[in-house]
């Protein structure tokens, strides 16, 4: 919990910039990159299955890239699309 805090609230604290961002909270700023579900892809799900770290699902990732939506201050900058 402590590494989350200082990652999240605790950086933005040290940073003076806790009044816009550090925590999900309204009206707080933040960006996102959303991952989709490998499942639809029959060899994405079986490597994913021996998936143990965050480590190996990022490199898992690599070979099996998922539909990515990247959101930056509110605006979606890439939108997932079913061919990628």
């Amino acid at each position: 919990a402590e590494t989350y805090y200082w990652y999240t609230l605790g950086n933005a604290r040290v940073m003076k910039t806790n009044r816009h961002t550090g925590s999900l909270s309204a009206g707080k700023w933040a960006d996102f990159v959303v991952l989709s579900d490998p499942s639809d892809d029959p060899i994405a799900t079986l490597r994913m299955e021996r998936v143990e770290t965050v480590e190996q699902r990022l490199f898992a990732y690599q070979f099996f890239p998922p539909r990515v939506e990247t959101w930056t201050r509110g605006i979606q900058r890439t939108p997932a699309t079913a061919d990628q």
